[in-house]
């Protein structure tokens, strides 16, 4: 009898310290934390069920965090802030917790977009970044919030995609497209027959001219009249615009490490 008490009181112990591990690693993870209030409900749920059907079949966490103001979180920049949250929230995928986080301060209109993880900076480079803040920023700046996060969501996928296939957006220019070479051969010829062509009427339409023996055959009958014209400027007028500046950051720890930027919206 005792002995059975004793296994008894051994597996309760084992499933009382195994319970909290378990949780941990069954537990639901948020994509899309709302705390400045931007979104509705059903918007929130809709952005939610995107962003995690996005991340994993990537293996890329792709985050949104909104805030009231990120200095109550953390001090320092909002980039160093994003990298809190990113550190606090024990975010991303993977062994190296790969993932991609947008942190929106409404305080002062901050903005940090941060990535971590090899797989991470591989799909959103830092030329990635500026493809990706220059397709949802216009609508942020409009105060076009869900509009806005689902083509943050929308370009990302694309970024991923495009990295998932071996070809990650890392230049002006790149991924925009594969020429055949018949394409490219077919342009060439194309170009020289319309550029002959146009030569030819050219050409055709100057038989006409003759070379003149003395200079009065190219002036007019009633010969060449100057005009004075003087402009006086009484005022000057400058226009200034603000230019938003626009930081980009990377920390230690090799391709696995945060890079990122941040700026206004």
């Amino acid at each position: 009898m005792k002995k059975w008490t004793v296994c008894l009181l051994i597996l309760c112990l084992g499933i009382f310290c195994l319970a909290p591990a378990c949780a941990a690693g069954t537990g639901e993870q948020h994509y899309i934390t709302d705390e400045a209030g931007l979104l509705q409900d059903s918007q929130r749920l809709e952005l939610e069920r995107q962003a995690k059907d996005i991340s994993q079949r990537y293996g890329c966490g792709v985050y949104l965090v909104t805030v009231g103001d990120y200095t109550d979180t953390a001090p320092g920049s909002v980039y160093d802030c994003a990298r809190v949250i990113y550190t606090q929230k024990n975010l991303g995928l993977g062994a190296e917790q790969n993932g991609l986080l947008l942190l929106l301060s409404m305080e002062d209109r901050d903005y940090s977009l941060i990535s971590h993880g090899t797989a991470g900076n591989a799909a959103f480079t830092d030329y990635g970044k500026d493809v990706l803040t220059d397709a949802f920023l216009p609508a942020l700046a409009d105060n076009d919030w869900y509009e806005g996060f689902q083509l943050y969501l929308e370009q990302s996928e694309t970024l991923l995609a495009q990295a998932a296939a071996g070809h990650p957006v890392d230049a002006p220019g790149q991924n925009v497209g594969r020429f055949h070479p018949l394409a490219i051969l077919f342009s060439l010829v194309l170009g020289s027959g319309v550029a002959a062509i146009v030569c030819l009427i050219l050409k055709g339409s100057m038989k006409s001219v003759r070379e003149a023996a003395g200079a009065s055959a190219y002036l007019e009958p009633d010969g060449v009249q100057f005009t004075i014209r003087q402009d006086h400027f009484t005022h000057r007028t400058q226009t200034r615009r603000k230019i938003e500046t626009e930081v980009k950051s990377s920390s230690s720890g090799g391709s696995g490490g945060f890079s990122g930027k941040s700026g206004k919206f």
